[in-house]
């Protein structure tokens, strides 16, 4: 029996969904005609079993007592006539048998492609689950790293962001530091100085001290002096009032007397000079005793300023250096957690890298799965339709047409597109078989092959690439640099070779739908 009809009988759905491949086969099985053949060829058994028990009835019991009866020849005839139109039917009836029994063995042959493809069709079920679980699974998992990488990656930029922040405010504080340490010397060299001028001031104070003192002691020496004259004056004036009434006895020692008055008075003169000279002296070192006072008391109040500067600064350097102190820890636990961010930044890209190269795979499986889907919808499509067109020739599921005209390539492929085909792909020797079988002795007929996208690379009409070729010896060579088209060479015995021709040229060529 014809396999086509065979294959009519099946009717195959196939629900495709966006998560991937999912077969779903549900045969349907028209009402066998070997049922009602069955019926017929029971009915037709009890009808001839009936004719033959009725046959048998007539010649043992109403023929045998009138078999001497010239009258009853003409039922023996009819009788021989029975006998062969029973005969004809036992004949019928073996052939329905026979063919009973090849619709028998074509229902177990049915039953058993039904049995390989709903096992085929559970395998796939089962394996799509599999691979929606696994990439289910693979999803979240991959959310869930994708949401932990987002988390640490922001955590990691807060963190860089705290630490340039940080930066910031050490480096401040170190230029503030490096300022106040600048001003520190600064004020410990001005320190140093007014110190110095200050040992330099003591120093002059102790030297105008000591010279006071000694002044003081001249002054009361000149005192006492003065004292001890102003007394002898007294006195003096006392004799010179007591002697006043002797003075004409005296007049000799009153001259010589006014002579030493004069020389006294000179000499107070030259004492009250002295004095007036000690007292401007005085005045002029109690005014600088008053000056070194009032600087000391401003260099005492610098120094009591410039103690609180350095206890202000030394506090401010403890704190500086206990902040530095801070920093620099800080700094190292930033920069620990900067590497382990860092190595957690690595093992997660490594673990992006291999989810990615998961995803590659899986994405190259899904492609592989859906060419394979694609094929075996195609399969199924060409199983579901009609049998060949008259003129095509079938192998496998496609149908093949071989031109009775030629054309050049594209013109050749647009007669295809005509009759709802294109021009033959090849994939397997036995195709190529097949097809070297569908032409003449030496003959050569255009197929779906080209490189005119790109040079060398030779692909199908419908963008495939051509991984099973059967070039002959020293082919393609493309020759003057214009044969981009494929053609198959008729040869026996062998499946044929191809050759590149220049897509110009005129012959025939082979549909395949």
């Amino acid at each position: 029996m014809d396999s086509m009809e065979i294959d009519d009988t099946v009717y195959l759905n196939r629900n495709l969904t966006m998560e991937g491949l999912v077969n779903q086969v549900d045969f349907q099985r028209r009402q066998r005609p070997s049922r009602c053949v069955t019926v017929c060829l029971g009915l037709l058994s009890a009808v001839l079993l009936a004719g033959n028990i009725g046959q048998f009835i007539y010649y043992e019991i109403i023929g045998r007592p009138a078999s001497a009866d010239p009258s009853q020849v003409g039922f023996h005839v009819q009788g021989d006539r029975l006998q062969g139109g029973h005969d004809a039917s036992a004949a019928e009836r073996t052939q329905l048998e026979a063919q009973l029994s090849n619709l028998t063995q074509e229902k177990v042959l049915l039953q058993q492609s039904y049995s390989a493809l709903t096992a085929e069709r559970d395998e796939f079920n089962a394996s799509f689950n599999n691979l929606r679980n696994d990439r289910d699974q693979l999803q979240a998992s991959n959310n869930a790293l994708t949401q932990k990488s987002d988390q640490l990656q922001t955590s990691y930029t807060d963190m860089q962001s705290s630490l340039e922040g940080l930066q910031t405010n050490y480096q401040n504080l170190q230029r503030e530091k490096d300022q106040l340490q600048s001003n520190y010397r600064n004020l410990q060299r001005e320190k140093n100085e007014l110190q110095t001028l200050s040992t330099t001031l003591r120093a002059n104070r102790d030297q105008l001290q000591s010279n006071y003192s000694s002044l003081k002691i001249n002054k009361d020496q000149l005192q006492a002096s003065y004292n001890g004259l102003k007394q002898e004056s007294d006195q003096l004036k006392m004799s010179y009032n007591n002697m006043k009434s002797s003075l004409e006895g005296l007049q000799a020692n009153n001259k010589n007397l006014k002579a030493a008055k004069d020389q006294l008075q000179t000499n107070y003169q030259n004492q009250q000079r002295q004095k007036n000279l000690l007292q401007t002296n005085y005045q002029n070192l109690q005014r600088e005793k008053d000056k070194l006072q009032t600087l000391s008391t401003t260099l005492r109040a610098n120094r009591d300023q410039l103690q609180s500067n350095y206890s202000s600064l030394k506090i401010d350097k403890d704190q500086l250096q206990a902040s530095y102190k801070t920093l620099s820890l800080s700094k190292s636990f930033l920069q620990i957690r900067y590497t382990s961010l860092t190595k957690d930044k690595d093992r997660l890209q490594s673990s992006s890298n291999s989810l990615q190269r998961d995803k590659e795979q899986l994405q190259n499986k899904y492609s592989r799965l859906a060419k394979v889907k694609d094929e075996l919808e195609l399969k199924i499509n060409k199983v579901r339709g009609k049998p060949c067109q008259p003129g095509w020739r079938r192998f496998d599921v496609s149908c093949y047409f071989v031109s009775t005209e030629e054309k050049n390539w594209t013109m050749s492929r647009d007669q295809c597109i005509r009759e709802g085909a294109d021009l033959v792909s090849i994939d397997s020797r036995d195709e190529q078989a097949f097809v070297n079988g569908l032409l003449s002795a030496d003959v050569n007929a255009w197929i779906g092959l080209t490189d005119s996208v790109k040079e060398g690379v030779w692909t199908w009409a419908d963008g495939t690439p051509a991984n099973t070729t059967f070039w002959q010896a020293g082919q393609p060579n493309s020759y003057d640099g214009e044969q981009d088209c494929g053609e198959t060479v008729q040869r026996s015995p062998g499946p044929g070779q191809w050759n590149d021709d220049g897509c110009f040229a005129v012959q025939t060529f082979i549909c395949e739908r």
